[in-house]
């Protein structure tokens, strides 16, 4: 993931993730990155990372997203050792925002750990990272694949 400001604003800045297209093929993750890809245009919500727009190189993909400068949810856990009660609980409210609003639009998001949760400056939480998450129906409210990461 990279900085990037727009030119037209140098004020507006965004967080371009890039991936490799051999990579992704290589280690059969082209699927999970198109389900981000539409996952993340169908959502609108405070506490899931906003993704602005895509593009493609003849190697390369590219997603742009908000910037937050708050780091990772991990990075402060390591830091202090361990949440106060009280940020705990504001934490735990906002992720349960965020994944009721999912579960509400029939996503499992199936990859939450610190390491995939970012701050924002002011120190609200966003889900990023949606390659392992998955739409069902309302016909069928499970799935039968196997995932997670290390």
């Amino acid at each position: 993931v990279i900085l990037v400001t727009l030119k037209a604003d140098p004020r507006i800045f965004y967080a371009i993730k890039i991936l490799k297209k051999e990579h992704l093929v290589s280690t059969k993750n082209v699927k999970n990155i198109l389900t981000e890809k539409q996952l993340l245009c169908e959502l609108s919500h405070n506490f899931i990372i906003k993704l602005h727009f895509t593009f493609k190189s003849k190697e390369k993909l590219f997603m742009g997203f908000d910037y937050h400068n708050g780091g990772e949810l991990f990075f402060h856990l390591q830091k202090k050792k361990r949440f106060s009660e009280n940020e705990v609980k504001f934490y735990a409210a906002e992720l349960y925002c965020a994944f009721r609003y999912l579960h509400s639009n029939y996503i499992i998001y199936r990859d939450i750990k610190p390491e995939n949760i970012i701050l924002d400056k002011n120190g609200h939480l966003k889900i990023v990272d949606f390659g392992l998450a998955k739409k069902l129906s309302p016909d069928k409210l499970y799935t039968d694949t196997f995932c997670g990461t290390n």
